[in-house]
């Protein structure tokens, strides 16, 4: 049986109530007779937690329009709502605002009135330019070359104005082109990493590398701010996934140094972007003063979006557990994911991504508190309840390798030896058995097993922390200390401290 559409119910859960106020109040306005209706199945659904169709339709069955024409219903409230919402939101963006100018601009032409709608358009174009919103700069300069065509509008036109306005066309059509090269090839970097996680091959960084040179050279200070905000986004994408995590942070910095006046709403997804662009360079540099500020920031975000909102909560908590992690405080780090993953109205609106590392922070928080056999459950739910082989298949390896650990803090010497063969065999698989991988993963199968002797287990803690202290200076093998603290679980064997306890008095150094 085909579901339900919910789009209408999802709309109307994520409507402030003045929006909802303002929605009653313009369907009052615009419907007549037994449409007004319309306003009852609003309100019905606004009422329901979880959209339930059935239960609406046989509420409504004996109403003679919301009774035989439900669907059709559902269509107009959802144009409905989505036009007040337009009008109520008209004067808070500044595209809508142009928009509706270039709207009322054609209006004007269609009825002859060329001179008001000329004027309209000059005034349309500055603010376009203003914003930086060259894509509907060059829609007004093709509104203007259509006046122009036009002899009753200017009987005197000659061929300078013609060349002057197809020029200003082509100029905004070229600047939107040019901004919009950077990001999107900041996306194209910003997938494979999701997909694949981070780089460690040459053949990607030389994919980078090409993109890079197939763009135009610029000087930041000369672009306006929404092209600056895009180049800046792109170069700090560019050497992060490279691991060159220096030249990342004077790029992401500098963009985060514009946010230092108040910008338009219209802003707000690029400055989510780029603060936690910012705040996860920091963890790499291990700059850890500098992240609570940058969480203020990221949190005094002003956005109407619904759904940017949520993303905005969502990484807040990530980013804040990530905080406490790398910092020892592991119990903090578990009482806020486990609040998070605990409240199911809020964690639904969560990415699947998202969802996935706050899982996986989840058992790191366990085990930094002691807390194996949690710690082994949440690695466990991580693994039942979703497809890492598609999404983040470096979460699932080093998931993995923390399984590993647990189980041999725990004394599992059987699922030690099991786990350590399923992973080398999946590396092998998906060819990515690095130098990190099968150094770890050949300790644990040849080395740990004879350590028959404390002496000899803490010479075999000694001999692997060695190793790994010299791939932790490879661009391309540091990247696995990203998602576990190998070297301090090392340190605390080796020493006989808490692994938070190490971790802690290293962060400490830092902070």
């Amino acid at each position: 049986m085909k579901k339900p559409d919910t789009s209408l119910f999802q709309l109307i859960r994520e409507l402030s109530r003045t929006e909802k106020r303002h929605v009653k109040i313009f369907a009052g306005l615009h419907r007549k007779g037994a449409e007004r209706k319309i306003t009852e199945l609003f309100d019905s659904i606004a009422a329901q937690e979880h959209y339930d169709e059935e239960a609406l339709k046989k509420k409504f069955s004996a109403d003679p329009f919301l009774g035989k024409h439900f669907k059709k219903a559902k269509q107009d409230l959802f144009e409905l709502i989505l036009k007040s919402l337009c009008l109520y939101h008209e004067d808070r963006y500044s595209e809508a605002r142009i928009a509706g100018r270039l709207q009322k601009a054609r209006i004007l032409a269609d009825k002859g009135v060329y001179k008001a709608a000329a004027r309209i358009l000059s005034g349309a174009a500055k603010d376009a330019e203003k914003y930086e919103h060259y894509w509907l700069l060059s829609r007004i300069q093709e509104e203007k070359i259509y006046f122009l065509l036009n002899r009753q509008f200017n009987p005197g036109g000659d061929e300078k104005q013609f060349s002057g306005t197809f020029g200003d066309f082509f100029s905004a059509w070229n600047s939107y082109s040019s901004n919009m090269k950077f990001y999107k090839e900041y996306f194209f970097i910003v997938y494979d990493l999701h997909k694949e996680g981070s780089s460690r091959s040459g053949s990607r960084f030389e994919n980078y590398k090409t993109i890079a040179r197939s763009l135009p050279k610029v000087t930041p200070s000369s672009l306006p701010l929404r092209s600056r905000l895009h180049y800046y986004l792109f170069r700090h994408m560019f050497y992060f996934a490279q691991n060159n995590y220096p030249e990342a942070f004077k790029y992401t910095s500098a963009a985060v140094n514009c946010f230092s006046k108040s910008l338009p709403p219209e802003y707000s997804r690029l400055q989510y972007v780029l603060i936690t662009d910012f705040i996860n360079i920091c963890f790499m540099l291990k700059r850890y003063r500098l992240i609570p500020p940058a969480l203020e920031k990221l949190k005094n975000i002003q956005s109407t979006s619904g759904p940017l909102q949520h993303r905005i909560r969502a990484m807040q908590v990530i980013m804040s557990a990530g905080f406490f992690i790398q910092t020892g405080k592991f119990q903090k780090a578990k009482e806020i994911t486990g609040k998070t993953l605990s409240d199911r109205e809020h964690t639904e609106f969560f990415s699947i991504e998202q969802q996935i590392i706050i899982h996986y922070y989840m058992a790191v928080a366990c085990f930094g508190t002691g807390a194996l056999k949690e710690s082994i459950q949440w690695l466990n739910r991580l693994f039942t309840n979703f497809n890492l082989s598609n999404l983040r298949t470096d979460i699932l390896v080093f998931a993995r390798f923390l399984g590993i650990i647990v189980h041999y803090e725990l004394g599992n010497t059987d699922l030690v030896e099991y786990l350590t063969r399923s992973v080398y065999r999946f590396l092998l698989r998906h060819q990515r058995l690095y130098k990190f991988e099968d150094l770890f993963l050949s300790f644990i199968r040849n080395r740990l097993p004879g350590a028959d002797t404390k002496s000899r287990l803490l010479d075999n803690f000694r001999y692997l922390k060695t190793e790994l202290e010299k791939l932790s200076s490879d661009s391309y093998e540091r990247k696995p200390f990203e998602y576990f603290d190998f070297i301090s679980w090392l340190e605390s064997k080796i020493e006989k401290k808490t692994f938070a306890e190490v971790v802690k008095s290293k962060a400490g150094k830092t902070v």
